[in-house]
């Protein structure tokens, strides 16, 4: 397979429980590079557990992790798993983002400013080429933009992919009555 062909991210049957509280209950996700993929879904529904297990913030309990072909490697399995290798998570790390949705940014900056921080400060790229990639991968919580933004939506309920597909399908034609009601919820 070339570079090309190779996804920038798979997720493959990834769990995550806090106690006996399952939150994430087999997740499958894979996106290529150029893939805009948001994440849908009500509160509590697994979309924040989901992204700080893939920054490894959070570590799941089962399931692969795999960064360009790269899977991140594990000590133990369970409860007591953990990244077997600190120096290949801080290296993965270095290519992902995230923005939290409430209030873990700074708050005298604008979300551009936040997403920007790191890459600019940290790994001193350029100012101007991280302002373009930033404005290019940012979604929301406005349905209407990542309708508009995505290619690829996915609606996480209880843990589970309800249901996932282009957005003119997921939006425009919803098959799940879950995803019907929280889409005329958030409308």
């Amino acid at each position: 397979m070339s570079d090309q062909n190779i996804p920038v991210i798979e997720i493959r049957d990834l769990h995550k429980a806090y106690g006996d509280l399952e939150v994430l209950k087999g997740i499958d996700i894979t996106a290529k590079r150029g893939d805009v993929v948001a994440l849908i879904g009500s509160s509590g529904s697994g979309k924040s557990t989901l992204l700080r297990c893939c920054n490894m913030l959070e570590i799941s309990q089962e399931g692969a992790i795999i960064f360009q072909g790269e899977a991140v490697r594990w000590s133990s399995a369970d409860h007591n798993r953990r990244p077997a290798d600190p120096t290949q998570v801080t290296r993965l790390r270095t290519n992902l983002s995230m923005v939290f949705q409430q209030f873990n940014l700074w708050a005298h900056m604008t979300i551009l400013q936040n997403v920007m921080e790191a890459p600019v400060t940290v790994l001193k790229q350029d100012k101007a080429e991280v302002e373009a990639r930033a404005r290019k991968l940012l979604v929301t919580h406005d349905m209407a933009m990542a309708r508009d933004v995505a290619n690829h939506v996915i609606f996480l309920h209880q843990g589970v992919i309800e249901e996932q597909g282009p957005p003119e399908t997921l939006f425009g034609a919803p098959k799940s009555q879950r995803l019907q009601q929280f889409l005329s919820a958030v409308a």
